[in-house]
Protein backbone atom coordinates (compact mmCIF):
# COMPACT_ATOMS: atom_id res chain seq x y z
CA UNK A 1 0.00 0.00 0.00
CA UNK A 2 1.12 3.19 -0.85
CA UNK A 3 1.26 7.12 0.94
CA UNK A 4 3.88 5.81 3.83
CA UNK A 5 6.93 7.43 4.74
CA UNK A 6 10.13 5.81 4.76
CA UNK A 7 10.54 7.28 8.05
CA UNK A 8 7.76 5.13 9.09
CA UNK A 9 8.71 2.08 7.56
CA UNK A 10 12.56 2.36 9.01
CA UNK A 11 11.29 3.60 12.58
CA UNK A 12 8.28 1.47 13.75
CA UNK A 13 7.99 0.61 17.09
CA UNK A 14 7.37 -3.35 18.25
CA UNK A 15 4.16 -4.97 19.60
CA UNK A 16 2.62 -7.88 20.34
CA UNK A 17 -0.31 -9.34 19.15
CA UNK A 18 -2.88 -11.86 20.96
CA UNK A 19 -5.58 -13.41 18.90
CA UNK A 20 -8.49 -15.36 20.62
CA UNK A 21 -7.92 -18.65 18.51
CA UNK A 22 -12.09 -19.05 17.10
CA UNK A 23 -11.83 -18.15 13.16
CA UNK A 24 -14.19 -14.95 13.73
CA UNK A 25 -11.57 -13.30 16.26
CA UNK A 26 -7.91 -14.48 14.61
CA UNK A 27 -8.69 -13.84 10.48
CA UNK A 28 -10.06 -10.52 11.08
CA UNK A 29 -6.85 -9.63 13.82
CA UNK A 30 -4.56 -11.18 10.97
CA UNK A 31 -5.86 -8.97 8.76
CA UNK A 32 -5.27 -6.16 10.72
CA UNK A 33 -2.14 -7.15 11.81
CA UNK A 34 -1.30 -7.05 7.77
CA UNK A 35 -2.47 -3.35 7.75
CA UNK A 36 0.05 -2.75 10.55
CA UNK A 37 2.93 -3.90 8.89
CA UNK A 38 2.46 -2.59 5.74
CA UNK A 39 2.84 0.83 7.75
CA UNK A 40 5.76 -0.33 8.98
CA UNK A 41 5.55 -1.49 12.50
CA UNK A 42 7.78 -4.68 13.90
CA UNK A 43 4.88 -6.95 15.28
CA UNK A 44 5.46 -10.39 16.51
CA UNK A 45 2.05 -12.65 16.93
CA UNK A 46 1.49 -15.12 19.49
CA UNK A 47 -0.10 -18.43 18.88
CA UNK A 48 -0.08 -21.78 20.39
CA UNK A 49 1.26 -24.73 17.61
CA UNK A 50 -1.61 -25.92 15.78
CA UNK A 51 -2.78 -22.31 15.01
CA UNK A 52 0.72 -21.53 13.94
CA UNK A 53 -0.82 -22.51 9.89
CA UNK A 54 -3.36 -18.98 10.22
CA UNK A 55 -0.18 -16.85 10.17
CA UNK A 56 1.76 -18.38 7.63
CA UNK A 57 0.83 -16.46 4.96
CA UNK A 58 1.18 -13.35 6.97
CA UNK A 59 4.68 -14.39 7.50
CA UNK A 60 5.03 -14.81 3.75
CA UNK A 61 4.10 -11.64 3.24
CA UNK A 62 6.11 -9.86 5.65
CA UNK A 63 9.33 -12.23 6.31
CA UNK A 64 11.04 -9.01 7.52
CA UNK A 65 8.85 -7.38 10.01
CA UNK A 66 6.16 -10.02 11.13
CA UNK A 67 7.62 -12.58 13.23
CA UNK A 68 5.56 -15.56 15.85
CA UNK A 69 6.13 -16.21 19.65
CA UNK A 70 5.39 -19.86 19.53
CA UNK A 71 3.80 -21.11 23.14
CA UNK A 72 2.61 -24.61 23.81
CA UNK A 73 -0.79 -24.87 24.63
CA UNK A 74 -2.14 -25.23 28.04
CA UNK A 75 -2.95 -28.97 29.34
CA UNK A 76 -6.49 -30.15 29.49
CA UNK A 77 -6.49 -29.52 33.51
CA UNK A 78 -4.83 -26.18 33.08
CA UNK A 79 -7.50 -25.09 30.08
CA UNK A 80 -10.66 -26.19 32.41
CA UNK A 81 -12.75 -23.40 32.85
CA UNK A 82 -14.63 -21.82 35.86
CA UNK A 83 -17.67 -23.40 34.41
CA UNK A 84 -16.78 -27.02 34.50
CA UNK A 85 -16.46 -27.59 30.61
CA UNK A 86 -13.08 -28.49 29.58
CA UNK A 87 -11.88 -28.25 25.75
CA UNK A 88 -11.36 -31.55 24.28
CA UNK A 89 -8.25 -33.01 24.07
CA UNK A 90 -5.83 -31.31 21.38
CA UNK A 91 -8.14 -28.59 20.66
CA UNK A 92 -6.40 -25.23 20.04
CA UNK A 93 -9.26 -23.35 18.07
CA UNK A 94 -13.09 -23.49 18.38
CA UNK A 95 -13.56 -24.08 14.49
CA UNK A 96 -17.05 -25.90 14.28
CA UNK A 97 -16.81 -26.20 18.58
CA UNK A 98 -19.96 -24.45 19.62
CA UNK A 99 -20.12 -21.01 21.31
CA UNK A 100 -20.29 -23.04 24.73
CA UNK A 101 -16.65 -23.72 24.51
CA UNK A 102 -15.47 -20.20 24.85
CA UNK A 103 -15.38 -19.78 28.62
CA UNK A 104 -12.69 -22.81 28.41
CA UNK A 105 -10.60 -21.08 25.47
CA UNK A 106 -10.48 -17.94 27.62
CA UNK A 107 -9.23 -19.60 30.37
CA UNK A 108 -6.95 -21.80 28.48
CA UNK A 109 -5.32 -18.41 27.23
CA UNK A 110 -5.56 -16.76 30.50
CA UNK A 111 -2.89 -19.70 31.77
CA UNK A 112 -0.36 -18.23 29.23
CA UNK A 113 0.34 -14.93 31.10
CA UNK A 114 2.87 -16.44 32.99
CA UNK A 115 5.19 -17.74 29.91
CA UNK A 116 4.42 -14.42 28.12
CA UNK A 117 5.59 -12.15 31.08
CA UNK A 118 8.80 -14.26 30.85
CA UNK A 119 8.84 -13.26 27.27
CA UNK A 120 8.85 -10.15 27.67
CA UNK A 121 11.40 -9.65 30.17
CA UNK A 122 13.59 -11.39 28.15
CA UNK A 123 12.67 -8.72 25.93
CA UNK A 124 12.96 -5.72 27.82
CA UNK A 125 16.52 -7.10 28.86
CA UNK A 126 18.17 -8.63 25.45
CA UNK A 127 15.98 -6.57 22.70
CA UNK A 128 16.86 -3.57 21.18
CA UNK A 129 13.33 -2.79 20.23
CA UNK A 130 11.39 -4.19 22.75
CA UNK A 131 7.73 -4.24 22.60
CA UNK A 132 5.64 -1.30 23.57
CA UNK A 133 2.26 -2.29 22.94
CA UNK A 134 0.12 -5.42 23.50
CA UNK A 135 -2.95 -5.62 21.08
CA UNK A 136 -5.09 -8.86 21.90
CA UNK A 137 -8.64 -9.78 21.69
CA UNK A 138 -11.36 -8.43 23.28
CA UNK A 139 -11.93 -12.28 25.25
CA UNK A 140 -8.38 -11.68 26.55
CA UNK A 141 -8.61 -8.44 29.13
CA UNK A 142 -6.19 -10.04 31.38
CA UNK A 143 -3.36 -8.59 29.05
CA UNK A 144 -4.30 -4.81 30.30
CA UNK A 145 -3.02 -6.60 33.82
CA UNK A 146 0.18 -7.57 32.16
CA UNK A 147 0.62 -4.60 30.30
CA UNK A 148 0.44 -2.55 33.22
CA UNK A 149 2.78 -4.92 35.21
CA UNK A 150 5.33 -3.98 32.43
CA UNK A 151 4.84 -0.54 31.96
CA UNK A 152 3.68 -0.50 28.35
CA UNK A 153 0.14 0.08 26.58
CA UNK A 154 -2.81 -2.41 25.46
CA UNK A 155 -4.96 -2.09 22.52
CA UNK A 156 -8.08 -4.20 22.95
CA UNK A 157 -9.23 -5.32 19.38
CA UNK A 158 -12.89 -5.92 18.66
CA UNK A 159 -13.97 -8.04 16.01
CA UNK A 160 -17.54 -6.97 16.50
CA UNK A 161 -20.17 -3.85 15.72
CA UNK A 162 -19.73 -0.49 17.51
CA UNK A 163 -23.74 -1.24 17.83
CA UNK A 164 -23.43 -4.02 19.65
CA UNK A 165 -20.06 -3.37 21.85
CA UNK A 166 -22.34 -0.30 23.05
CA UNK A 167 -24.98 -2.10 24.06
CA UNK A 168 -23.53 -4.92 25.90
CA UNK A 169 -21.52 -2.41 27.77
CA UNK A 170 -25.05 -0.53 28.50
CA UNK A 171 -26.22 -3.47 29.76
CA UNK A 172 -23.00 -4.16 31.97
CA UNK A 173 -23.15 -0.86 33.69
CA UNK A 174 -26.85 -0.84 33.63
CA UNK A 175 -27.68 -4.22 35.15
CA UNK A 176 -31.36 -4.61 35.45
CA UNK A 177 -32.39 -6.63 38.87
CA UNK A 178 -31.75 -10.23 38.18
CA UNK A 179 -34.97 -11.75 38.87
CA UNK A 180 -35.82 -9.65 35.51
CA UNK A 181 -33.27 -11.29 33.53
CA UNK A 182 -34.93 -14.28 34.83
CA UNK A 183 -37.49 -14.14 32.03
CA UNK A 184 -35.87 -14.14 28.80
CA UNK A 185 -38.99 -11.96 27.31
CA UNK A 186 -38.06 -8.92 29.73
CA UNK A 187 -37.28 -5.77 28.04
CA UNK A 188 -34.15 -3.95 28.44
CA UNK A 189 -33.56 -0.69 26.68
CA UNK A 190 -30.27 0.69 26.06
CA UNK A 191 -31.32 4.24 26.87
CA UNK A 192 -28.23 6.77 26.48
CA UNK A 193 -27.02 4.61 23.22
CA UNK A 194 -28.07 6.08 19.95
CA UNK A 195 -31.83 5.33 18.82
CA UNK A 196 -32.00 4.04 22.35
CA UNK A 197 -32.78 0.35 20.98
CA UNK A 198 -34.88 -1.76 23.22
CA UNK A 199 -34.50 -5.82 23.22
CA UNK A 200 -35.31 -8.63 24.97
CA UNK A 201 -33.00 -10.08 27.54
CA UNK A 202 -32.48 -13.14 25.56
CA UNK A 203 -31.23 -10.91 22.35
CA UNK A 204 -28.50 -8.83 24.28
CA UNK A 205 -25.53 -11.40 24.74
CA UNK A 206 -25.77 -14.86 26.23
CA UNK A 207 -24.31 -14.10 29.16
CA UNK A 208 -28.09 -12.53 30.76
CA UNK A 209 -28.67 -16.07 32.11
CA UNK A 210 -25.36 -16.08 33.84
CA UNK A 211 -25.80 -12.85 35.47
CA UNK A 212 -29.53 -13.91 36.10
CA UNK A 213 -28.12 -17.21 37.99
CA UNK A 214 -25.04 -15.13 39.67
CA UNK A 215 -22.91 -16.99 38.36
CA UNK A 216 -19.06 -16.85 39.17
CA UNK A 217 -18.32 -17.18 35.10
CA UNK A 218 -20.35 -13.51 34.90
CA UNK A 219 -18.52 -11.98 37.91
CA UNK A 220 -15.48 -12.80 35.14
CA UNK A 221 -16.74 -11.94 32.30
CA UNK A 222 -17.98 -8.34 34.14
CA UNK A 223 -14.35 -7.81 35.12
CA UNK A 224 -12.68 -8.60 31.30
CA UNK A 225 -15.32 -6.07 30.22
CA UNK A 226 -13.89 -3.53 32.80
CA UNK A 227 -10.18 -4.46 31.69
CA UNK A 228 -11.17 -3.90 27.78
CA UNK A 229 -12.18 -0.43 29.15
CA UNK A 230 -9.37 0.24 30.71
CA UNK A 231 -7.20 -0.21 27.70
CA UNK A 232 -5.29 2.39 26.17
CA UNK A 233 -7.16 2.62 23.12
CA UNK A 234 -9.91 -0.11 21.45
CA UNK A 235 -10.29 -1.32 17.71
CA UNK A 236 -13.07 -2.21 16.12
CA UNK A 237 -14.00 -3.84 12.59
CA UNK A 238 -15.83 -1.51 11.46
CA UNK A 239 -15.86 1.96 9.48
CA UNK A 240 -17.53 5.29 10.05
CA UNK A 241 -20.37 5.55 7.27
CA UNK A 242 -21.61 2.47 8.57
CA UNK A 243 -21.60 3.49 12.23
CA UNK A 244 -20.74 6.97 12.84
CA UNK A 245 -23.06 7.50 16.02
CA UNK A 246 -22.07 4.37 17.60
CA UNK A 247 -18.25 5.50 17.46
CA UNK A 248 -18.82 8.04 18.69
CA UNK A 249 -20.97 7.21 21.34
CA UNK A 250 -17.68 4.64 22.46
CA UNK A 251 -15.36 7.46 22.36
CA UNK A 252 -17.24 9.43 25.34
CA UNK A 253 -18.44 6.39 26.65
CA UNK A 254 -16.18 3.03 26.47
CA UNK A 255 -12.86 4.00 28.62
CA UNK A 256 -11.91 7.79 29.21
CA UNK A 257 -9.24 8.29 26.68
CA UNK A 258 -11.48 8.63 23.46
CA UNK A 259 -9.20 6.52 21.67
CA UNK A 260 -11.37 4.25 19.53
CA UNK A 261 -10.55 3.48 16.27
CA UNK A 262 -12.70 1.83 13.34
CA UNK A 263 -10.36 0.27 11.04
CA UNK A 264 -12.68 -1.98 8.97
CA UNK A 265 -13.84 -3.56 6.53
CA UNK A 266 -10.76 -5.53 7.47
CA UNK A 267 -10.74 -8.04 4.42
CA UNK A 268 -7.93 -10.42 3.11
CA UNK A 269 -5.15 -9.24 1.61
CA UNK A 270 -6.10 -8.89 -2.37
CA UNK A 271 -3.57 -10.09 -4.90
CA UNK A 272 -4.65 -8.55 -7.76
CA UNK A 273 -2.35 -10.94 -10.25
CA UNK A 274 -4.55 -13.80 -9.49
CA UNK A 275 -7.81 -14.02 -10.84
CA UNK A 276 -11.02 -13.96 -8.37
CA UNK A 277 -8.11 -13.21 -6.16
CA UNK A 278 -8.07 -17.22 -5.32
CA UNK A 279 -4.32 -17.05 -3.76
CA UNK A 280 -5.77 -14.76 -0.92
CA UNK A 281 -9.32 -17.19 -0.78
CA UNK A 282 -6.57 -20.27 -0.33
CA UNK A 283 -4.81 -19.00 2.46
CA UNK A 284 -7.93 -18.75 5.16
CA UNK A 285 -8.99 -22.03 3.69
CA UNK A 286 -9.32 -25.36 5.26
CA UNK A 287 -10.83 -28.71 3.74
CA UNK A 288 -12.92 -28.58 1.27
CA UNK A 289 -15.31 -30.80 -1.28
CA UNK A 290 -14.46 -28.75 -4.14
CA UNK A 291 -11.67 -26.49 -5.61
CA UNK A 292 -12.30 -22.27 -5.72
CA UNK A 293 -11.35 -22.89 -9.21
CA UNK A 294 -15.01 -25.14 -9.50
CA UNK A 295 -16.48 -22.50 -7.47
CA UNK A 296 -15.48 -19.58 -9.66
CA UNK A 297 -16.25 -21.34 -12.67
CA UNK A 298 -19.54 -22.60 -12.06
CA UNK A 299 -20.19 -18.50 -10.85
CA UNK A 300 -18.87 -17.62 -14.45
CA UNK A 301 -21.35 -19.74 -16.05
CA UNK A 302 -24.33 -17.77 -13.74
CA UNK A 303 -22.60 -14.58 -15.01
CA UNK A 304 -22.87 -15.32 -18.54
CA UNK A 305 -27.06 -16.30 -18.06
CA UNK A 306 -27.51 -13.44 -16.25
CA UNK A 307 -28.53 -15.32 -13.54
CA UNK A 308 -28.39 -13.81 -9.81
CA UNK A 309 -27.09 -16.60 -6.95
CA UNK A 310 -28.28 -16.89 -3.44
CA UNK A 311 -25.05 -17.70 -1.10
CA UNK A 312 -26.33 -19.81 1.92
CA UNK A 313 -23.23 -19.43 4.71
CA UNK A 314 -23.37 -19.81 8.56
CA UNK A 315 -20.17 -19.25 9.71
CA UNK A 316 -17.48 -21.45 11.42
CA UNK A 317 -19.27 -22.59 14.90
CA UNK A 318 -23.20 -22.40 13.86
CA UNK A 319 -24.17 -26.07 13.30
CA UNK A 320 -27.73 -26.56 12.27
CA UNK A 321 -29.56 -29.74 13.21
CA UNK A 322 -30.76 -32.14 10.72
CA UNK A 323 -34.39 -30.91 10.92
CA UNK A 324 -33.25 -27.61 9.88
CA UNK A 325 -31.09 -29.07 7.20
CA UNK A 326 -33.86 -30.72 5.44
CA UNK A 327 -36.55 -27.91 5.65
CA UNK A 328 -33.56 -25.22 4.20
CA UNK A 329 -32.83 -27.65 1.33
CA UNK A 330 -36.33 -28.01 0.48
CA UNK A 331 -37.05 -24.19 0.91
CA UNK A 332 -33.86 -23.88 -1.63
CA UNK A 333 -35.16 -26.51 -4.31
CA UNK A 334 -38.59 -25.02 -4.20
CA UNK A 335 -37.52 -21.33 -4.73
CA UNK A 336 -35.78 -22.51 -8.22
CA UNK A 337 -33.10 -19.97 -7.15
CA UNK A 338 -29.34 -20.42 -8.42
CA UNK A 339 -27.47 -21.33 -5.19
CA UNK A 340 -24.06 -22.07 -3.21
CA UNK A 341 -24.36 -23.68 -0.02
CA UNK A 342 -21.79 -24.13 2.35
CA UNK A 343 -22.02 -26.78 4.14
CA UNK A 344 -20.50 -26.78 8.08
CA UNK A 345 -22.27 -30.19 9.26
CA UNK A 346 -25.42 -31.57 11.24
CA UNK A 347 -26.01 -31.98 14.33
CA UNK A 348 -28.99 -33.78 16.86
CA UNK A 349 -29.41 -30.60 18.06
CA UNK A 350 -27.80 -27.48 17.78
CA UNK A 351 -24.97 -27.71 20.29
CA UNK A 352 -23.46 -30.98 19.13
CA UNK A 353 -19.59 -31.53 19.39
CA UNK A 354 -19.83 -35.14 17.17
CA UNK A 355 -16.76 -34.74 15.04
CA UNK A 356 -18.17 -37.23 12.72
CA UNK A 357 -21.24 -35.19 11.81
CA UNK A 358 -19.31 -32.13 11.28
CA UNK A 359 -17.12 -33.75 8.97
CA UNK A 360 -19.60 -35.34 6.93
CA UNK A 361 -22.67 -33.29 6.50
CA UNK A 362 -25.92 -35.20 6.00
CA UNK A 363 -28.39 -34.22 3.37
CA UNK A 364 -31.48 -35.15 2.37
CA UNK A 365 -31.79 -37.97 -0.14
CA UNK A 366 -31.42 -37.22 -3.25
CA UNK A 367 -30.82 -33.60 -3.20
CA UNK A 368 -27.65 -32.65 -4.13
CA UNK A 369 -28.53 -34.64 -7.43
CA UNK A 370 -32.13 -32.93 -8.00
CA UNK A 371 -30.56 -29.37 -7.67
CA UNK A 372 -27.69 -30.30 -9.72
CA UNK A 373 -28.70 -27.42 -12.33
CA UNK A 374 -29.47 -25.18 -9.73
CA UNK A 375 -27.09 -25.16 -6.87
CA UNK A 376 -23.58 -26.04 -5.91
CA UNK A 377 -22.91 -27.65 -2.39
CA UNK A 378 -19.90 -27.01 -0.99
CA UNK A 379 -19.11 -29.47 2.20
CA UNK A 380 -16.56 -27.70 4.36
CA UNK A 381 -14.76 -24.40 4.11
CA UNK A 382 -15.88 -22.36 0.95
CA UNK A 383 -13.72 -19.44 -0.40
CA UNK A 384 -16.51 -16.37 0.73
CA UNK A 385 -14.43 -13.21 0.24
CA UNK A 386 -14.01 -14.66 -3.40
CA UNK A 387 -17.97 -16.00 -3.60
CA UNK A 388 -19.45 -12.73 -2.20
CA UNK A 389 -17.27 -10.34 -4.60
CA UNK A 390 -18.20 -12.46 -7.82
CA UNK A 391 -20.52 -10.58 -10.25
CA UNK A 392 -22.88 -13.27 -10.14
CA UNK A 393 -23.85 -13.16 -6.66
CA UNK A 394 -26.89 -11.27 -5.68
CA UNK A 395 -27.86 -12.31 -2.02
CA UNK A 396 -26.31 -13.67 1.27
CA UNK A 397 -28.47 -15.78 3.82
CA UNK A 398 -26.23 -15.06 6.80
CA UNK A 399 -26.64 -15.79 10.50
CA UNK A 400 -25.54 -12.17 11.44
CA UNK A 401 -22.03 -13.23 12.19
CA UNK A 402 -20.37 -9.70 12.04
CA UNK A 403 -17.31 -10.75 10.01
CA UNK A 404 -19.80 -11.84 7.53
CA UNK A 405 -22.26 -9.38 7.79
CA UNK A 406 -18.92 -7.02 6.74
CA UNK A 407 -17.81 -9.36 3.92
CA UNK A 408 -21.22 -9.43 2.57
CA UNK A 409 -21.61 -5.41 2.81
CA UNK A 410 -18.28 -4.93 0.92
CA UNK A 411 -19.16 -7.06 -1.92
CA UNK A 412 -22.65 -4.93 -1.81
CA UNK A 413 -25.27 -7.93 -2.06
CA UNK A 414 -28.36 -7.72 0.32
CA UNK A 415 -28.98 -9.96 3.04
CA UNK A 416 -31.12 -12.22 4.02
CA UNK A 417 -30.98 -12.93 8.15
CA UNK A 418 -31.48 -15.97 10.04
CA UNK A 419 -29.96 -14.42 13.34
CA UNK A 420 -29.10 -17.13 16.05
CA UNK A 421 -27.75 -16.52 19.03
CA UNK A 422 -26.21 -14.07 21.42
CA UNK A 423 -25.12 -10.50 19.08
CA UNK A 424 -26.39 -11.87 15.79
CA UNK A 425 -30.29 -10.30 16.84
CA UNK A 426 -28.66 -6.95 17.63
CA UNK A 427 -26.60 -6.85 14.51
CA UNK A 428 -29.93 -8.23 12.89
CA UNK A 429 -31.85 -4.99 13.87
CA UNK A 430 -28.70 -2.69 12.63
CA UNK A 431 -28.86 -4.10 9.38
CA UNK A 432 -32.73 -4.78 8.99
CA UNK A 433 -34.03 -1.84 10.78
CA UNK A 434 -31.38 0.80 11.22
CA UNK A 435 -29.55 0.19 7.90
CA UNK A 436 -32.15 -1.38 5.25
CA UNK A 437 -29.97 -3.46 3.83
CA UNK A 438 -31.50 -6.59 4.41
CA UNK A 439 -34.62 -8.51 5.62
CA UNK A 440 -35.09 -10.97 8.07
CA UNK A 441 -36.24 -14.58 7.23
CA UNK A 442 -36.55 -16.11 11.11
CA UNK A 443 -34.64 -15.90 14.51
CA UNK A 444 -33.11 -18.80 16.86
CA UNK A 445 -30.80 -21.33 16.60
CA UNK A 446 -33.67 -24.35 17.20
CA UNK A 447 -36.12 -22.64 14.95
CA UNK A 448 -36.99 -24.56 11.91
CA UNK A 449 -38.85 -22.71 9.55
CA UNK A 450 -41.67 -23.45 7.22
CA UNK A 451 -40.04 -24.94 4.15
CA UNK A 452 -42.40 -23.01 1.54
CA UNK A 453 -42.49 -19.83 2.94
CA UNK A 454 -38.90 -19.65 3.06
CA UNK A 455 -38.97 -20.60 -0.82
CA UNK A 456 -41.20 -18.03 -1.48
CA UNK A 457 -39.14 -15.11 0.28
CA UNK A 458 -36.21 -16.85 -1.24
CA UNK A 459 -37.76 -16.52 -4.82
CA UNK A 460 -39.15 -12.81 -4.10
CA UNK A 461 -35.28 -12.05 -2.41
CA UNK A 462 -33.60 -13.41 -5.71
CA UNK A 463 -35.27 -12.07 -8.64
CA UNK A 464 -33.46 -12.97 -11.88
CA UNK A 465 -32.59 -10.07 -14.61
CA UNK A 466 -32.60 -6.54 -14.06
CA UNK A 467 -35.98 -6.14 -12.15
CA UNK A 468 -33.44 -7.43 -9.34
CA UNK A 469 -31.32 -3.92 -9.17
CA UNK A 470 -34.47 -2.31 -8.05
CA UNK A 471 -34.77 -3.68 -5.05
CA UNK A 472 -34.57 -0.82 -1.81
CA UNK A 473 -32.14 -3.60 -0.23
CA UNK A 474 -30.22 -4.02 -2.79
CA UNK A 475 -29.60 -0.40 -3.75
CA UNK A 476 -29.18 0.31 -0.07
CA UNK A 477 -26.56 -3.02 -0.27
CA UNK A 478 -24.65 -1.31 -3.47
CA UNK A 479 -24.29 2.01 -1.79
CA UNK A 480 -23.30 0.43 1.93
CA UNK A 481 -20.48 -1.67 -0.24
CA UNK A 482 -19.12 1.11 -1.81
CA UNK A 483 -18.29 2.87 1.01
CA UNK A 484 -16.65 0.72 2.43
CA UNK A 485 -14.76 -0.19 0.10
CA UNK A 486 -13.96 3.55 -0.11
CA UNK A 487 -12.91 4.17 3.48
CA UNK A 488 -10.14 1.29 3.15
CA UNK A 489 -8.55 2.90 0.13
CA UNK A 490 -5.58 5.73 0.90
CA UNK A 491 -7.01 8.81 1.80
CA UNK A 492 -10.59 6.80 2.84
CA UNK A 493 -11.71 6.68 6.96
CA UNK A 494 -10.39 3.74 7.83
CA UNK A 495 -7.20 3.92 5.86
CA UNK A 496 -6.82 7.20 7.61
CA UNK A 497 -7.93 5.82 11.21
CA UNK A 498 -5.35 3.33 10.74
CA UNK A 499 -2.58 6.26 10.08
CA UNK A 500 -3.17 8.16 13.27
CA UNK A 501 -3.39 4.50 15.37
CA UNK A 502 0.43 4.35 13.91
CA UNK A 503 0.93 7.37 14.17
CA UNK A 504 0.14 7.13 17.87
CA UNK A 505 2.37 3.71 18.54
CA UNK A 506 4.96 5.22 17.06
CA UNK A 507 4.92 7.97 19.64
CA UNK A 508 5.35 5.23 22.58
CA UNK A 509 8.19 4.07 24.41
CA UNK A 510 9.82 1.78 26.79
CA UNK A 511 11.34 3.85 30.27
Amino acid sequence: MSGHSSKTTSMGKHILVFPFPAPGHILPLLDLTHQLALRGLIITVLVTPKNLPSVQPLLARHPSCVKTLVLPFPTATESSSSSGSCLPPGIENLKDLPTSYIPAMIHAMGQLQESLLEWFRLQIQNSSSPPTAILSDLFLGWTQNLAVRLDIVRIAFFPMSAHNLSIFDCFVSNLPPREDCKDPNHLFSASGVPTSPVFPIYQIHMLHHLYADDSPLWKVMQHNNSLNKASWGIILNSFPELEESFLNHLRNNYGDHGRVWGVGPLLPPIDHHQKNSSVAARSRGGPSSISIEQVMSWLDSCAENRQSVLYVCFGSQIVLNRKQIEVLAMGLELSQVKFIWCVKGISSSSTSTDDEDIEKPVLPTGFVDRVAGQGLVIKGWAPQVAILSHQAMNTFLTHCGWNSVLEGLAAGVQLLLWPMINDHFMTAKLLETDLGVAVKICEGADTVPNSTELARVIAESVPQGEEGKSRPQIIRAVEMGKMGLEAVKEGGSSFKNLDELVSNLNELSVE
